[in-house]
């Protein structure tokens, strides 16, 4: 009887909680008003920003975590508890809450396991839009110390503004804030990506938000002023803009595209003519035609579809911008968003064939796409604090006979020494593995495959010092590795040498 009545109160407590629906990933007409009130209050209250050291680097999402944050909702936990119930298998799992009692009980009933892995932060918030407003991990020097880097939400919503505060406070991770000027930066986590090089991507929200033109009466930025505060906080040396999408409310690039490594970008793909298929289309040839990679060769696209709603409507008819590119890393596991089986088949099916090795997740998000976000929107990655970072340039179809295109090149870098470095490589489709050690000259090491005429999978593992090690990809062990064929009629590919960063 006790059971029962304990039970009934967990659901009623559950069915309160639910009826508070959350404001949405978009400006509401009411916080538009409040916009320039707020963004006052943030002047008026800001301090200088200290001087950085050199060298920050933003991470990339694909590199090692130590754990995610989110921000519970009463209204969406059931999307959260999944979240937790995969996620704490790769990395901690860090919950912003103010009633841990609750969100306990409600990870019970749906059984899942939150002894280990799962951590609670006492913080209040406006929203549970964490992407956008949550501290954005940087490293000084490239490797040697974790920060978070803390833009000004471009929502007046002054709690969500203070998370980041809170997650360093728990961390002990110092939290560098853009607020004042001449460094004040309005920006938005879910228009941002880093490919962990020095180079990013957004929307060109972030001139919208920061020029002359812009209605809050704060920043005040020409488009060279922004790339210097982005290149002075977070490392970027390469700041690409695209064109804002016409149906996408918030103009956020994680709504339609994913870089998935430093070479290869999910981007979503309508039918010809079809909502924001002209413009992702435009935008996506602007910058084949305009950029690299990080190695200087041209980006790899892999298409993936942006499906209709239960209508069969799209964005331009009104209907839910449902996305299989807001899908979010978490170390060795994809979360992707999911919606009907007749399409996410598919979806997931790419997914797994851009990333082999990875373990990819589906997670229902038909609840949360009427609030114009999905996975990736609701999760931000906390990177760990000592990492071993390998930048290699994959070899690409190389002739069997020209021994320097059978030379892997890597730059690997971690605070304490690198003592240790191979190539493990197969050419039987990963059932075993042969190794090769890697030589050093500074940064620098590299070492020669031997000659194959089939296909070839290889990584790359890094051992520090300290014993900590690494593999890159991350699932290079797991059938993860870069894959190539010789392909004896093919051109000799030109592969110029890695620098050392």
């Amino acid at each position: 009887m006790r059971q029962f009545i304990y039970l009934l109160l967990l659901v009623f407590t559950i069915q309160l909680a639910s009826s508070q629906s959350p404001l949405p990933r978009y400006m509401t007409a009411e916080e538009e008003a409040r916009m320039p009130e707020y963004i006052e209050s943030i002047r008026q209250n800001a301090s200088r920003s200290p001087d950085l050291p050199f060298h920050p680097r933003a991470m990339a999402e694909w590199e090692e975590m130590q754990g995610i944050v989110i921000s519970w909702s009463g209204f969406l936990w059931q999307i959260q508890a999944e979240i937790v119930r995969h996620a704490s298998k790769e990395a901690v799992v860090y919950i912003n809450t103010t009633n841990e009692t609750q969100v306990k009980s409600q990870l019970d009933l749906v059984g899942v396991d939150y002894s280990n892995n799962v951590e609670f932060i006492n913080a209040n918030y406006n929203s549970l839009w964490i992407r956008d407003y949550g501290p954005n991990p940087v490293y000084i020097n490239e490797v040697d110390s974790l920060i978070f880097v803390d833009w000004i939400y471009n929502r007046p919503r002054p709690l969500d503004d203070q998370i980041p505060l809170a997650v360093g406070h728990h961390l002990n991770v110092p939290v560098i804030q853009t607020n004042s000027q001449p460094d004040d930066l309005v920006h938005t986590g879910g228009n941002f990506m880093s490919n962990g090089n020095g180079q990013g991507f957004s929307s060109e929200l972030v001139l919208d938000e920061n020029g002359p033109n812009n209605n809050w009466g704060m920043s005040n930025h020409s488009e060279e002023e922004i790339d210097d505060i982005m290149n002075n906080f977070m490392g970027i040396e390469e700041y690409v803009k695209m064109t804002n999408l016409p149906f996408d409310l918030i103009h956020h690039i994680d709504m339609h595209m994913k870089m998935i490594d430093e070479e290869t970008i999910i981007v979503g793909e309508y039918p010809t003519g079809v909502a924001d298929g002209p413009q992702i289309e435009a935008n996506l040839q602007y910058v084949l035609d305009n950029f690299q990679t990080t190695f200087g060769r041209t980006f790899n696209i892999i298409r993936i579809p942006m499906p209709p709603d239960f209508n069969g409507q799209y964005p331009n008819q009104n209907g839910d911008y449902r996305t299989y590119a807001n899908a979010m890393f978490v170390n060795k596991t994809v979360l992707v968003p999911t919606y009907e089986e007749q399409y996410d088949t598919t979806g997931l099916r790419i997914w797994q064939e851009a990333l082999p090795g990875h373990t990819i997740v589906g997670i229902n998000c038909n609840d949360i796409i009427p609030l114009s976000g999905a996975l990736h929107c609701i999760i931000k990655e906390i990177g760990v604090e000592d990492p071993i970072w390998i930048l290699h340039k994959p070899i690409v179809a190389p002739q069997f006979d020209v021994l320097s295109d059978w030379e892997v090149r890597a730059v690997i870098k971690h605070k304490d020494p690198i003592v240790e470095a191979y190539v493990f490589y197969s050419h039987d489709e990963g059932m075993s593995y042969d190794s090769i050690a890697m030589n050093q000259t500074d940064s620098l090491w590299t070492a020669q495959l031997p000659l194959f005429d089939d296909e070839v999978i290889y990584y790359i593992k890094a051992i520090a010092s300290t014993g900590k090690s690494i593999e890159k990809p991350l699932t290079g062990s797991q059938g993860g590795g870069w894959r190539f064929e010789d392909d004896l009629t093919s051109s000799i590919s030109t592969i110029a040498p890695l620098e050392i960063g």
